[in-house]
């Protein structure tokens, strides 16, 4: 039978404010736990649209590295192999919003013949069911390692927007933005999120400048900001995608999932979902070392 893949619709992203309504709650360090230098950890997407849940494969953690969930080019064997592992019905899976506990997936069915995917369901619903939803996401992992004793994630105040604002026009004409695109620019979604525990926000936030053609494509931005010791915002990481020849608009579209401290270091990574050809969904992991943003992983996906 012919299942439904599920995909962020287009009209989500007009939902600027969309985040975790309540304030966050401390302390909010990671919690450190050791995990087996030989034991895979897999990072899990989680979705919900119309009330069914759907996950895909973000990424496996061995041995200190970010890998692919399974090999692409060996047939549907490595597929078939993970979604077994990992997708079997009735297994558990730590729930991770606004990078704290959020409680338990359960996974109900998977599939790999078309791809590799799973429906399944949150516990309890009451505190989660109704906030992933949409542009919203959330993460899931075999790891205890990975979750803070909190949730914090929120909407940005009206300072830090207007930095964040400031920042990604500035970024924009670094990249050659022509002015007519820029003067239109959209912010997409914007989330205050605290990667460290040190109780300042850093800002995750995607944005567009539409091309004055609306079947032209327009330029993309995904920004994580921070501030500084005087509480003054500045630019730590910029992915600027502009594809001039696509014909598919969200090609190129980087969206937050959320964050999690996968190798036990005290500072949680940064996961979103990037949007390739046939609006499929790929992901982008980011690490802060040694004081700066790196991207250290591309790939996954339920294709």
């Amino acid at each position: 039978m012919k299942l439904l893949r599920y995909r962020t619709p287009l009209y989500f992203l007009v939902a600027l404010m969309l985040v975790m309504p309540c304030q966050p709650l401390f302390p909010a360090a990671f919690t450190k736990t050791k995990v087996s230098a030989n034991e895979a950890v897999v990072i899990l997407d989680v979705q919900q649209h119309a009330g069914t849940i759907f996950t895909s494969p973000v990424a496996l953690f061995e041995r200190g590295q970010f890998n692919a969930p399974y090999s692409k080019i060996n047939g549907d064997l490595p597929r078939r192999r993970f979604v077994e592992k990992y997708f079997s019905s009735g297994r558990k899976y730590h729930l991770i919003f606004g990078g704290g506990d959020a409680g338990t997936l359960t996974i109900t069915n998977g599939y790999w013949q078309d791809g590799s995917y799973a429906y399944g369901e949150l516990a309890p619903v009451a505190a989660v069911g109704g906030v992933i939803r949409g542009q919203l996401h959330a993460l899931a992992t075999n790891s205890e390692t990975s979750a803070r004793p909190s949730i914090w994630r929120r909407a940005p105040t009206a300072d830090e927007r207007a930095a964040a604002i400031d920042l990604a026009k500035e970024a924009f004409l670094q990249n050659k933005t022509p002015a007519a695109a820029l003067s239109k620019m959209e912010v997409i979604n914007l989330t205050a999120i605290d990667v460290d525990g040190d109780e300042k926000a850093e800002l995750a936030g995607t944005f567009k400048a539409p091309q004055a053609r609306a079947d032209k494509p327009p330029h993309w931005l995904f920004m994580i900001a921070e501030a500084d010791s005087q509480g003054v915002y500045g630019a730590a990481k910029v992915n600027h995608q502009f594809n001039p020849e696509q014909t598919q608009y969200p090609l190129g579209e980087e969206m937050l999932v959320d964050y999690l401290d996968i190798d036990g270091d005290g500072t949680g990574e940064i996961v979103t979902s990037f949007t390739v050809h046939d609006f499929f969904e790929i992901f982008e992991i980011y690490q802060r070392k040694k004081g700066k943003w790196l991207q250290v992983f591309t790939g996954g996906g339920s294709h």
